[in-house]
């Protein structure tokens, strides 16, 4: 029963600090938070899979997945971090999340699941 359970829930990606990169750990936090908030709004159940960006780079995500968060680390100060990765699309990224972005993708992952 359990396993059913787990298998209707929107398979999250969370792309996390690594252990060099601390300093960030408070926000990544706050993001993380703020997802289970707005899957909860959206009725949508996740599980989230905590990935570090050292993990990211070194072959734990596909590379046009890593290719993509390069792009966004070269844009933004912040980098890439948290990265939220629903149905192998980056779908948010930094601190702020986008939750409109996230909210759909959740809503968009969960009619796969059914």
């Amino acid at each position: 029963m359990e396993e059913v359970k787990e298998r209707s829930k929107v398979v999250v990606i969370f792309v996390k600090e690594g252990s060099c990169q601390g300093f960030l750990k408070p926000a990544v936090d706050v993001a993380r938070t703020s997802l289970y908030e707005i899957s909860a709004e959206a009725g949508v159940p996740i599980l989230i899979k905590n990935i570090s960006a050292q993990d990211a780079i070194n072959g734990a995500l596909p590379a046009h997945i890593v290719a993509a968060g390069w792009q966004y680390y070269y844009r933004m100060s912040y980098g890439f971090l948290p990265a939220i990765i629903i149905n192998g699309k980056i779908v948010s990224v930094g601190p702020q999340l986008n939750k409109a972005a996230i909210n759909e993708a959740l809503l968009n992952a969960s009619k796969g699941n059914l």
